[in-house]
């Protein structure tokens, strides 16, 4: 990216760098798009006929590659779980992969929007929600480590400079295991400095793991806070702890003696597995990928 983007670049700076980058590689990108099938190619020289169709269903195309590269990721497949009642829920319920911003989806001012997880997306759209004069209630069941982000960053910067000479020399690996039972405890203290204390103020679990010990065991990266904590603490985010079954009946949060109407419902996890598996090859490996 640019020398003069930040740290963590606006939505429209990083796609503008996207669209440079497409721009100066001279890259075909189809969008709105998804595979709908592939097989091997029987036209000379083999590879693989793709078929694309338009998420719209205006048209279909073939295409035919010597190579075919997977990079859906593990965060391909977005899960909306099963909510009782929502056959007879008259408000939105999107997945936090369809978000946009308050303001598009007609969530802004005073519109009430219960927001279920509260991991880095469920977080961060919450707090857009306030920003744009809505009144949010997250859900946050399951304990997270959440981390300010600006600690985090600057935890990234002192790796980044000091560790990458090591890990070139022999046995440099063993400078990780130092920063591994340092960098978490430093983190830990630091974000209960900044909360004033433990995130039960705010109504929020914390999970016991620090981010690292939690990223390099499960796999699950820290909540990086962007001022969603502060939110709740000042009462402008209300936090619920129960389950999506326990918190949603038709149109309205339960208890009724504490949950607000909620006409609009937003879920933010995904089924974390990727595409297995692999394919027989058509053809040797060529510089032609599609």
């Amino acid at each position: 990216m640019p020398a003069t983007y930040p740290t963590y670049p606006s939505r429209e700076q990083f796609a503008r760098y996207l669209a440079n980058y497409r721009s100066v590689l001279g890259l075909r990108v189809e969008y709105r798009s998804l595979v709908a099938g592939m097989a091997p190619s029987q036209a000379a020289g083999g590879g693989w006929a793709v078929d694309v169709a338009r998420l719209d269903g205006a048209s279909r195309k073939r295409f035919v590659a010597r190579n075919v590269i997977f990079a859906n990721g593990v965060y391909n497949d977005a899960l909306l779980p099963p909510l009782q009642g929502k056959g007879r829920f008259c408000g939105k319920i999107v997945h936090s992969s369809r978000y946009t911003n308050a303001t598009d989806l007609g969530w802004a001012n005073g519109k009430r929007v219960l927001v279920v997880g509260w991991g880095n997306s469920g977080s961060e759209i919450a707090l857009d929600l306030v920003e744009h004069g809505a009144r949010p209630t997250l859900l946050a069941r399951s304990p997270q480590v959440v981390v300010p982000r600006d600690h985090l960053q600057l935890a990234q910067r002192l790796l980044h400079s000091h560790l990458n000479p090591l890990l070139a020399l022999p046995f440099g690996w063993l400078a990780l295991l130092p920063v591994l039972l340092l960098t978490d405890p430093v983190l830990k203290l630091a974000a209960r400095i900044k909360y004033g204390g433990s995130l039960a103020r705010a109504g929020l679990p914390q999970h016991w793991k620090g981010p690292l010990l939690r990223l390099l065991t499960e796999g699950v990266p820290p909540m990086m806070d962007v001022g969603t904590v502060q939110a709740c603490i000042d009462g402008r985010i209300a936090v619920r702890r129960e389950s999506v079954s326990q918190s949603v009946s038709a149109t309205r949060l339960l208890p009724p003696r504490t949950g607000p109407h909620a006409p609009h419902t937003r879920c933010t996890r995904v089924a974390r597995e990727p595409t297995r598996g692999t394919l027989p090859p058509a053809v040797a490996p060529g510089p032609d990928c599609w």
